[in-house]
Parts: C-alpha cells; structure tokens; sequence
C-alpha cells in the first residue's frame, strides 16, 4: 500500500499496521463486513492531497496574514501533509504568466474531481447594489 497519505502518517509516527487497525475499527463501527476495512485502506491510501486554488477577490490580505501566524496547525503543515496550495497570489514563488499556469494546470489536473469552493469578499461600500437584472425601459 502507497500513496501520499500512507507517506505523511509515516512521517508522523503512524505506522501501516496501525493505519489499518484504524480501518478496520472503522470499518466495524459502521457494521460493514470485515473486507471493507482492507477497502477503505486502500482507498484511503490512494488518495491525493486536496488541491486548493485560493482566490482573494477583493479581499486585504487578512486572511493570509492570519494563516500566516497560525500555530496549530502551522502553515507549513497545512501545505506540506494536508494540502496542495496550487495557487494563491501572496505565497506562491511565481508571479504573472507562470502563476497564471500553475492555476490552470492545477485546475486541468483536477478536472471532474469532487471539490468545494469558498469565496472570501465583500463589495467595496460605495458600490451600487442592483436588485434587478431587468433592462431598462424607453419612454419615449
């Protein structure tokens, strides 16, 4: 059994046997058949990190300095074992062009991957806010 999440337990301490103790113990609490605890290993095992393509719209940074400065669990460990920051504008190394194709290669190699988005914005106060997407009328 292979993969990047076998890979980071190992790091952590957490050994194979262990990790499948864990699945089959699972795998018993759902009542499933004892079978599907070897299958939620392997399953598990194979998974990739999740990739996050992190797009600040309009925001100021803040949440980045947040993340920054965060202790548990440290940003170095979010990125490295949990996971992959394709791209957001403030930490990556590369800028313009290359940025730009690192977020569509990481949008491409996800492609009909299950994922969840979250947008963090808010409208600047002196914007306008229409209510209606109707076209205006001619009074003529």
């Amino acid at each position: 059994m292979q993969g990047p999440l076998i890979d980071t337990l190992a790091r952590q301490g957490i050994t194979r046997r262990t990790f499948l103790k864990y699945c089959a113990t699972l795998a018993s609490m759902m009542a499933l058949p004892p079978s599907a605890g070897r299958a939620m290993a392997e399953a598990m095992a194979a998974t990739r990190r999740p990739s996050v393509i992190w797009l600040p719209f309009q925001e100021c940074t803040g949440c980045t300095e947040s993340i920054t400065r965060s202790h548990s669990p440290t940003i170095e460990g979010m990125i490295f074992d949990m996971v992959s920051l394709d791209y957001q504008e403030t930490l990556m190394a590369a800028a313009g062009h290359q940025a730009e194709e690192a977020r569509h290669k990481a949008m491409q190699d996800n492609h009909g991957i299950s994922s969840s988005s979250t947008a963090r914005s808010r409208l600047p106060s002196t914007a306008p806010i229409r209510a209606s997407a109707a076209a205006p009328t001619s009074t003529s």
